[in-house]
């Protein structure tokens, strides 16, 4: 585009150079050409032929000036070229407008003689315009035939290459052996290695799922052998936080890699805050988050994963608060999760990044994810997740 961009430039000066160079030439052409035609003008009159001037000058393509008010006007404001001295009078040449005039004044004559030439400059530009039009026209014609092959696949490459952000990692098909075809192999090599490193991937975490799933089926099938008691119990609920923390584990996998597809429905928040309690194995009323409810709500969302987005809420605020306490708060145009602590000491928005922890409290961690979860879900939910503290901390989700 600079190349193009630049040509035009240096194809416009060009002819302006040129116009100019023609413009000063035929100037001095016709300038020539009146000195000739004075000279021969005085010399008709030297040799007594004063009648015979007025046809000569028509001869020379010359016209009598008739008006006395343009006479008058170009007699003041032209541009007096030269003057020839006469025994009977003198010829003078203006020029007003590209118009050269010869004024004829002889001492003997009542009046002043005026004539134009048919000269016309302007025409010269004319045709110089209408070339540089013609040949900017087979430029455009030049340029779009020879480009369009090289820039109709670049656009479609581009489309391509945008499309990866929604997953499709597929191969761009181009027949053609030029200098495209290079940039489009190395493209397609590129989109082998990442699909290749996702099916990888993928494979990995699925024998990882199986490999522990396995495991935990045949421990729950052993605690369901022993009688009932408070040891089997615990046993039951350690092997369905590990199954679930598996599920969430596989989710946000699916989250990371763009590959879930959300099932949006119309849910209430007391069962959205149910779920989430059960995800984290906190039975309702626990005495360490203090729920408020100032608005009846139903929102619109993907049940598991806003459950998610709620489970890392409350996780979140009780790992990192200074009493292990929080409170969850449901307004009509929001929920809010509240928790004591000392401020953060990076910007909100660094938090936010994949595995970035804070320091906590109570020594437990984590993957460095919920904030990230949380801003994300969000996101694929057209919601704003917003922060601000003033004693206290006060994460809120806004619908």
């Amino acid at each position: 585009m600079f190349f193009f961009a630049l040509t035009c430039l240096l194809v416009v000066a060009l002819f302006i150079s040129i116009d100019q160079v023609i413009k000063t030439n035929s100037e001095n052409e016709e300038l020539q050409r009146q000195y000739f035609i004075s000279h021969s003008v005085a010399k008709l009159y030297n040799l007594g032929l004063g009648n015979e001037v007025d046809n000569y000058l028509i001869s020379a393509n010359l016209y009598k000036v008739s008006e006395s008010e343009k006479i008058l006007n170009i007699i003041s404001n032209a541009r007096n070229v030269f003057t020839r001295i006469l025994d009977i009078g003198y010829i003078r040449c203006y020029e007003l407008d590209d118009v050269f005039y010869l004024q004829i004044d002889l001492k003997n004559s009542a009046g002043v003689a005026m004539y134009a030439s048919k000269y016309t400059p302007n025409l010269n530009r004319l045709i110089l315009i209408a070339g540089l039009f013609i040949a900017l026209l087979v430029f455009f014609t030049f340029y779009y035939f020879t480009l369009k092959d090289i820039i109709k696949p670049l656009k479609k490459l581009s489309v391509h290459i945008k499309n990866w952000n929604v997953g499709n990692h597929h191969i761009f098909k181009y027949t053609k052996n030029d200098e495209i075809s290079t940039v489009i192999k190395e493209v397609n090599k590129l989109t082998r290695n990442i699909n290749e490193l996702i099916q990888s991937r993928q494979f990995f975490i699925r024998s990882i799922m199986h490999e522990l799933k396995t495991p935990i089926g045949k421990g729950k099938i052993l605690v369901a052998l022993f009688e009932e008691s408070s040891k089997t119990r615990q046993l039951d609920n350690i092997f369905d936080r590990l199954n679930m923390l598996l599920n969430e584990f596989n989710k946000i996998e699916q989250i990371l890699t763009k590959n879930y597809t959300l099932n949006i429905q119309t849910y209430r928040l007391h069962v959205i805050y149910e779920q989430a309690l059960d995800m984290l194995m906190i039975e309702p009323g626990d005495a360490r988050i203090a729920v408020k409810i100032n608005a009846q709500k139903q929102i619109d969302v993907d049940l598991e994963l806003f459950s998610m987005l709620v489970k890392n809420l409350l996780d979140n605020a009780l790992k990192y608060s200074s009493d292990g306490k929080c409170e969850f708060v449901v307004d009509e145009d929001k929920i809010s999760v509240i928790n004591n602590g000392a401020a953060l000491k990076e910007p909100f928005e660094y938090y936010l990044g994949t595995f970035v922890r804070g320091e906590s409290t109570n020594n437990t961690h984590g993957f460095g994810l919920g904030l990230y979860l949380i801003d994300y879900i969000c996101t694929l939910h057209n919601f704003t997740f917003a922060y601000h503290y003033d004693t206290r901390h006060h994460f809120k989700v806004i619908f």
